[in-house]
């Protein structure tokens, strides 16, 4: 049980004995405490069972279970100094694992990664090699080696795996993000959609329309109302046949937790209506948000949880005013059902969009315009869609033609997604989100009882805006020199030549790092782009590089797809700003001993660089050592030739335990920067190496802490200056991206 809950239940009495009304008070102490008592039955059951202890030693099983989520393709994604490709992962419930001699039977949930392709509903048997997870809503993860089916899934959820596959192959065919976007919006299935178009659909905060949520089923249930009153007469016939309809259409996009809680919200929308009575439907949602978090508590954790239940509070709450408010400005000419098929999305979206913005951290300036421009597209294609997919194994040609009529439609929707993604947005942290909220809720409740609290909170915002937002709008400053970008785990650095012009080093893990990062410092030419070796870790963000800017040269060592230089020791790069000088590698191969490192051989290869500011005084330049990921016996090889004292060190690889001291100490670097991802797992930076700088008296900056680092220098008297200014990642920080 949860802290919180202990903590409650002290609390609870005087609360009772403080609060007017007590009744509230006792259900809502109750609410609580039977949650938190099922959460951590359930959340025991997951943790403390034979699959974990198995799943501590990695030891390899077999597991015989039934699939009970789809299988996914998940995207290529830089897993250190790798490319992970894609593979297949879903869920399946194991019913018996076998580990040597051992049998032992379980019901409980465990993630599936690669094998071959399964169907939901199979009954299937692994081998493979199990390990603990970091999804707390199953007991473990299992990387499978074989796959052997054993029995088939049932004949209806057969047909609706095809007509899924069907409908997605049609999608397919157009080769298009609108056509991508149809399946998302229908069915919930995403597969088709580009890892890049679903970050511009987060940033804009478009996410919840390719995510089946009680939206999708009002607009079912809606227009299938609409149909049979044409067909029936009493209304009572046309329910249950709207709902068998839905029941069909659960089966459609899956009945997994996230569908099954968005048909139970709809089936509230259902019973007020047909009740005809507000306070049954808003009594019905409460009853149908208890039951759903008792059966399944971890469900409070997801987000869709939180989607699908404001977007009926919405439809329960707004769109009712929003009908009420046409209906009397048109004067009874705008239809009745367009009126609600443009308050049904509107009214979901206007709660949904404060929990898309805490999921994203992002701010949009235009989530809510777009939101709006774009709810009047969304019933067509989703109920033409529906359409699509039930005719696409009977009449495929008809399903066709149904989205080629939409495509235009579903087109605007990712026109507009991608214009409002080049705007700007706030990211904000949780922690300042959450504030915000609160405070947003205490001026509502409070406005009117008393104006002095209004006063009061107003005056805090403008003093935070006031002492903050100037220092947090000029980062970075107009006179920067080195940028270190925050990639997280991997390597970005930029050096200004001129305005709108700089030299990059390496582009990092993910091309929307490193492009927002150019677009922060505005830098339209690479004058040099140089990537120090292969690593995914350094080069995996070439395209957002690419991305609208002009690379006049490139230097690499291996074959990045783009015209290239290969360089070597003793090649230089001069410009009127900077003169490089290229350390290593040497030109013939160079074979050190291997190191227990992340690839050790590759890492040597590194291209080193040292890049001296142009200064008419010597004794003033400011001189930058970018060493890649070179490891000991690489740096023991330049430190026969280069030692020389320098202004600033890119501390090679992430600042590892692989560093040779003796060279850092000829160095001796004044300004240290380690490019290293919070939280990773290769334990970088080092504590010895940290350690190992700081006694030389070099300043340490790290991007995990430091967020990314803005160095400037300028003369003052003949003398130097360096300014070094960090973003940081305190819960206050607020800033564009």
């Amino acid at each position: 049980m949860h802290w919180w809950s202990v903590l409650l239940i002290f609390i609870a009495p005087v609360l009772l004995r403080l609060s007017v009304q007590r009744s509230l008070i006792l259900i809502s102490c109750t609410a609580s405490l039977i949650g938190a008592f099922s959460f951590a039955i359930h959340e025991r059951a997951l943790t403390s069972n034979a699959i974990t202890s198995i799943a501590t030693s990695r030891e390899h099983v077999k597991v015989r279970g039934k699939v009970i989520r789809d299988p996914v393709l998940t995207h290529e994604r830089v897993v250190g100094s790798t490319k992970r490709p894609r593979e297949l992962t879903y869920l399946m419930r194991v019913d018996e694992v076998k580990t040597g001699e051992k049998i032992f039977h379980t019901r409980l949930p465990m993630r599936v990664f690669g094998g071959t392709r399964v169907e939901l509903g199979e009954t299937i048997e692994i081998s493979g090699r199990i390990s603990n997870s970091n999804d707390r809503r199953v007991s473990a993860n299992i990387s499978a080696q074989r796959v052997i089916q054993i029995r088939g899934p049932t004949r209806f959820t057969h047909f609706t795996s095809s007509l899924r596959e069907k409908f997605r192959a049609v999608a397919r065919t157009f080769h298009s993000d609108a056509a991508a976007l149809i399946p998302g919006m229908v069915l919930g299935d995403i597969s088709l959609q580009s890892a890049e178009f679903q970050k511009i659909m987060r940033r804009v905060g478009l996410t919840h329309i390719t995510a089946v949520s009680g939206a999708n089923f009002v607009l079912v249930a809606t227009f299938m109302e609409w149909l049979l009153q044409w067909i029936f007469r009493r209304e009572k016939t046309r329910l249950i046949i709207t709902g068998g309809t839905l029941i069909l259409f659960i089966f459609l996009v899956r009945p997994s937790p996230s569908v099954l809680r968005a048909a139970v919200m709809v089936a509230v929308v259902l019973i007020a209506r047909s009740q005809r009575s507000y306070s049954i439907g808003i009594a019905a949602l409460g009853c149908a948000v208890t039951t759903l978090l008792l059966l399944d508590p971890f469900q409070a954790l997801e987000p869709g949880f939180a989607l699908s239940v404001l977007a009926t509070a919405g439809i329960l709450f707004i769109a009712p005013m929003i009908d009420k408010y046409c209906e009397e400005k048109s004067g009874g000419h705008i239809p009745a059902s367009l009126i609600t098929a443009l308050s049904v999305p509107l009214s979901a979206t206007i709660l949904c969009t404060p929990v898309i913005v805490a999921i994203s951290g992002q701010l949009s300036l235009v989530t809510i315009p777009v939101n709006i421009a774009v709810a009047p597209l969304i019933a067509p294609i989703t109920i033409s869609g529906f359409i699509s997919a039930l005719l696409v194994p009977f009449f495929p040609e008809i399903a066709r033609l149904l989205m080629i009529a939409v495509q235009p439609l579903a087109a605007l929707i990712v026109w507009i997604a991608r214009s409002a993604a080049t705007l700007p947005s706030l990211h904000i942290s949780l922690a300042l989100l959450g504030i915000i909220f609160i405070l947003f809720l205490a001026l509502v409740v409070k406005f009117v009882r008393s104006k002095l609290f209004t006063l009061s909170v107003l005056a805090f915002v403008t003093l935070v805006a006031v002492v903050e937002l100037p220092a947090l709008i000029a980062f970075p400053t107009h006179n920067w020199n080195i940028f270190q970008c925050d990639v997280g785990q991997g390597d970005g650095l930029v050096y200004k030549t001129t305005l709108h012009h700089a030299i990059v080093i390496d582009a990092g893990p993910d091309p929307e790092l490193i492009d927002r990062c150019l677009k922060r410092l505005r830098i339209n030419v690479i004058d040099l782009l140089i990537l120090t070796h292969s690593h995914a870790d350094h080069v995996n963000g070439l395209p957002g590089i690419l991305r609208g800017r002009r690379v006049q040269s490139v230097w690499a060592n291996f074959d990045p797809g783009i015209s290239h230089q290969q360089v070597f020791q003793g090649n230089t790069y001069v410009s009127p700003h900077v003169k490089i000088s290229v350390l290593w590698p040497q030109q013939n191969n160079f074979s050190g001993p291997q190191l227990s490192g992340d690839g050790s051989t590759e890492n040597n290869k590194s291209i080193t660089v040292l890049m001296r500011s142009r200064s008419v005084n010597p004794s003033q330049e400011v001189t930058l050592l970018a060493t890649g990921d070179i490891e000991p016996p690489a740096q023991a090889e330049i430190a026969k030739y280069f030692s020389s004292k320098i202004t600033i060190i890119k501390v090679p690889h992430h600042g590892s335990r692989f560093q040779d001291f003796s060279w850092l100490a000829k160095v001796k670097p004044d300004i240290a920067l380690i490019s290293v991802g919070a939280g990773n797992s290769y334990g970088q930076p080092s504590l010895t190496t940290i350690t190992a700088l700081t006694q030389l008296h070099t300043k340490v900056f790290r991007t995990d802490s430091d967020g990314a680092i803005e160095v400037g220098w300028s003369y003052d008297s003949a003398h130097l200056k360096i300014r070094i200014r960090r973003e940081g990642h305190a819960w206050w920080k607020v800033r564009w991206v």
